[in-house]
């Protein structure tokens, strides 16, 4: 028997980022699941897994050998780098790329505001791209679970592009070498098998053949990527052009309307089953030149629960990557496919599921030169939502991507078709079933009778063949006893001891204990009150006590008083003590009121009554009239009415002061004994060494043998935050090509700091942190504040401000490699700032005679590293002359000139 309460981790749960964890699998042996990696760093025994197969797809579609199939497994050892499961897995082939996924368990959880995501899909780990989660009640989603862009990665920017502008061979073919970047472009990943793409056969990652549901790359010059596909058909990229195509169109038509990646035929049983398979969004395939990259497709969500709630403006999203940027010479990247969502759950509220495909890359066409015009990027195919039963789909978007934008006839890509969803769901569980009580631990009162029968709810189990058969159980002492005629989901039943209760489940020969859930049993409570027969002066309040009740369960009950009105009786507070106010009058008034005691949770009622009050008459106008004030420094004066009554004599005034408006201390200070009063900060340390704090004032008002207090005000003095400072000093000296800064200020005492800058371009990674980095600055001068406020104070805050100078390189126009230590190489300052560099020389007969793909070097002035010494690339010495350089920074920032060399 397995029972799942051993791998729950918490009763309740905030989660957020990425709560998964995953392993490469290596071989399959029975039960025993060999991974690439120590097993015990990620598994432990009684962990809930899931295995689940990447790849194995045939190219032509026609076999899926075992790609997308999932199952959800429990462990039940570690040893070294192999796992073992409770069952024995279905049929996997490790061959392909095949991972096994840590599942964390919740009793409910909810998601923060940061969200939830998974990690992003590494080919090369073959880990990745996968959401899981199952929680027994209610998920709470307040911030999204987005797995967008976290699936196959859409194909690499192809780079410098050298062919021909041709329908001929060698442009015709499906697949090309990685080194063909001057025939075609990267394709897509896709769930193809690894021998195909891009494991051993390295022969098929370029060219206009989808990877299967991966979309194609580019054939020819400047043409557009196929976007990637998953639920729906990627749409096809842009055909080449160097204008008007010739006769053999049909031939052009052939070559590129093909590059779009396949879609997964879910809605097509005897292809898969969609309950046993999962797949992630296929990459867009990449154009040809310098043009961008392939969109990447959307990640797996699986989640199982009783129950979702979405807070607005939340929602699931497996959405495909869109494709940025927008060539003027080169093929744009296809958009990637929409990844797949997988949900198990009984009650699924305003449920809100984003699939949509990615859009294709737009490009520019120069209109004074229609042979600069080229393929726009195919849009990504929407994704898979498969759901256990039928959702209002109002909330759920599945569209294609749009495909690029290119304003010419000839070109043109298309759009990617829709996704879909089901609502057959059956999550597959391996050697286990999921069973669980849903009510709480009840408690249940009785007085001198039996109260009605109690029913306990469970969750609709799931995994076996799906026909269960259920056994209700009950212990006093540790020994389980069946309950007779309990074959049902649900139990009503009468209780008369305290009892434990679990539901035991067989299904396809797997029995599942299951939790359990608590009965008490209580008995009446007590409930005593006075006064019950008093007579007092008028006053505007005054307070029936209550006795602490006993019994009816574990101390814990709600209140409710009543007061007797025209012959019935009406709410009053819902306290343990009841503060009354009586009607002002000459008239002697006689009252009657009443408690009301409900123990919690068990529902155990109580009632007493008072004997009746005589009240007589009262102090009135005993009132403040000026308001709430809220302060930095000064302080305006509490006014308050003159009272009337009593004994027609001159009032006693006593000003009160309290932090919780219960416990009132007497203030002695100045005017504390008038009818007005002015509070200083001074004072209100009588009651704490912090004035830093809401604080509440009345005045007590004594005539005679009568006595009231008045309404309160409220007066804050807020703090003043700590001063502004920032420690960060550059000495005056500029930022040469660096876009990013670490700073640190003084961190604030009082108050909380913000960094923040006028121009919207900053990015700050921790903006409410002291020390933080500002990435994304920009050419010149970049203002940048610190500011220290205190939250919703009075109070003004505190800034400090730096200024970042951005500067770009210096490229020397000559140097002398001679040896006397004085310019002794071609040294580009601020290059090392730089995140990548490339330089080429070129001599001035054109030839290329030093090429570096990593071009930076030391700052120190003496020493040559990494920059150019006047040698080619193979260590000659190069003759004194003019070169022409090429430098590329970061990918896109090109500089070109020449450069004098003398020795």
């Amino acid at each position: 028997m397995m029972s799942l309460c051993s791998s729950i981790i918490a009763q309740t749960n905030r989660i957020d980022d990425i709560v998964n964890e995953y392993a490469k699998v290596t071989g399959i042996s029975g039960s025993i699941v060999t991974l690439s990696t120590n097993a015990s760093s990620i598994f432990a025994v009684s962990d809930t897994v899931l295995l689940i197969q990447m790849t194995g797809v045939t190219i032509d579609g026609n076999e899926v050998k075992n790609a997308g199939r999932y199952e959800f497994h429990i462990v039940t050892d570690v040893n070294g780098q192999n796992v073992t499961l409770l069952a024995p897995p279905g049929s996997f082939d490790p061959t392909e790329l095949v991972q096994l996924i840590r599942v964390p368990s919740y009793k409910n959880a909810e998601i923060t505001n940061k969200g939830l995501t998974c990690q992003p899909w590494k080919w090369a780990d073959g880990t990745g791209g996968v959401l899981a989660l199952m929680v027994e009640g209610t998920l709470t989603v307040n911030g999204n679970i987005d797995v967008s862009g976290r699936g196959f990665k859409g194909g690499d920017a192809s780079g410098e592009y050298a062919g021909d502008c041709s329908f001929d061979p060698p442009y015709n073919r499906s697949g090309y070498a990685a080194n063909d970047f001057d025939l075609a472009g990267n394709k897509g990943e896709g769930a193809v098998t690894t021998s195909y793409y891009p494991g051993v056969n390295s022969a098929n990652v370029r060219g206009f053949g989808k990877t299967y549901n991966g979309g194609g790359g580019g054939n020819g010059k400047w043409s557009g990527g196929g976007g990637g596909a998953n639920g729906g058909y990627g749409g096809r990229g842009g055909n080449q052009l160097c204008g008007k195509p010739a006769s053999d169109s049909v031939f052009l038509l052939i070559r590129y309307l093909y590059n779009e990646g396949y879609a997964f035929k879910y809605d097509e049983p005897f292809w898969m089953n969609p309950s046993k398979h999962a797949f992630m969004g296929g990459g867009g395939g990449a154009g040809t030149g310098f043009g961008t990259a392939g969109g990447n497709g959307g990640g797996i969500v699986i989640i199982v629960a009783q129950k979702f709630q979405f807070l607005e403006n939340t929602a699931i999203k497996a959405n495909g990557a869109s494709v940025g940027g927008a060539p003027s010479e080169a093929g744009s990247g296809g958009g990637g496919a929409g990844g797949s969502v997988l949900l198990s759950v009984e009650d699924y509220g305003e449920i809100k599921v984003e699939i949509e495909g990615g859009n294709g890359g737009n490009v520019n066409k120069e209109i004074n030169n229609p042979n600069h015009s080229q393929g726009a990027g195919g849009g990504g195919g929407g994704g898979f939502l498969i759901t256990s039963k039928t959702v209002n789909q109002a909330n759920i978007t599945k569209t294609g991507g749009e495909q690029g934008i290119l304003t010419s006839e000839w070109g043109r890509a298309s759009k990617g078709e829709d996704g879909f969803s089901r609502s057959d769901f059956q999550v597959q569980l391996r050697g286990f079933l999921r069973n669980f009580i849903i009510t709480p631990d009840t408690t249940v009162c009785y007085g001198d009778d039996y109260s009605e029968p109690v029913t306990i709810r469970a969750s609709q189990p799931l995994g076996g063949d799906g026909n269960y058969v259920f056994r209700w159980q009950t212990s006093t002492n540790g020994i389980w006893i069946d309950i007779e005629n309990s074959n049902t989901r649900h139990l009503t039943h009468k209780f008369i001891h305290d009892t434990i209760v679990r539901r035991v489940v067989t299904s396809e020969n797997i029995t599942d204990e299951g939790s359990s859930v608590k009965i008490n049993v209580f008995r009446k409570v007590t409930n005593e009150i006075a006064p019950t027969d008093t007579t007092l002066c008028w006053q505007e309040s005054f307070e029936i006590r209550g006795s602490v009740p006993t019994g009816g369960g574990n101390g814990t009950y709600s209140y409710q008083w009543q007061e007797f009105v025209n012959n019935q009786w009406i709410n009053k507070s819902a306290s343990k003590n009841l503060p009354v106010e009586f009607s002002s009058g000459n008239e002697i008034n006689t009252y009657r009121y009443r408690r009301i005691i409900t123990s919690i949770p068990a529902g155990c009622v109580s009632v007493v009554e008072t004997s009746d009050i005589i009240v007589q008459p009262v102090i009135k106008y005993n009132a403040i009239t000026s308001g709430d004030q809220k302060v930095c420094d000064d302080v305006e004066q509490i006014k308050a009415d003159k009272p009337e009554g009593g004994d027609g004599n001159k009032p006693d005034y006593q000003w009160q002061i309290s932090t919780d408006r219960e416990n009132w201390k007497d203030l002695t200070d100045e005017d504390a004994d008038q009818q007005n009063y002015t509070p200083q900060k001074e004072t209100t340390q009588i009651l704490s060494s912090e004035y830093y704090q809401d604080r509440y004032y009345r005045r007590i008002v004594t005539s005679g043998a009568c006595k009231n207090a008045s309404n309160y005000v409220t007066i804050r003095f807020d703090q003043h935050p700590s001063k502004a400072k920032i420690l960060t000093d550059l000495m005056g000296d500029s930022l040469k090509f660096k876009f990013t800064m670490d700073l640190e200020a003084e961190r604030p005492v009082v108050g909380a700091g913000k960094w923040w800058s006028t121009m919207e371009k900053l990015d700050f990674d921790r903006p409410n942190e002291w020390i933080t980095k500002v990435n994304y600055l920009q050419f010149g001068d970049n203002t940048i504040y610190w500011e220290v406020k205190v939250s919703d104070s009075k109070c003004d805050p505190s800034y400090d401000m730096i200024n970042l100078k951005v500067v770009d390189i210096m490229i020397p126009t000559g140097f002398s490699p001679n040896g006397d230590d004085y310019n002794q190489c071609f040294r580009i300052v601020g290059a090392e700032n730089a995140t990548s560099s490339e330089l080429i020389i070129i001599d001035r007969y054109n030839n290329v005679v030093f090429e570096s793909k990593s071009f930076m070097g030391s700052s120190d002035l003496n020493n040559c590293t990494g920059w150019w010494d006047g040698r080619s690339s193979s260590g000659k010495e190069l003759p004194n002359g003019i070169y022409f350089y090429q430098f590329t920074l970061n990918g896109d920032k090109v500089y070109k000139g020449y450069v004098a060399l003398k020795r």
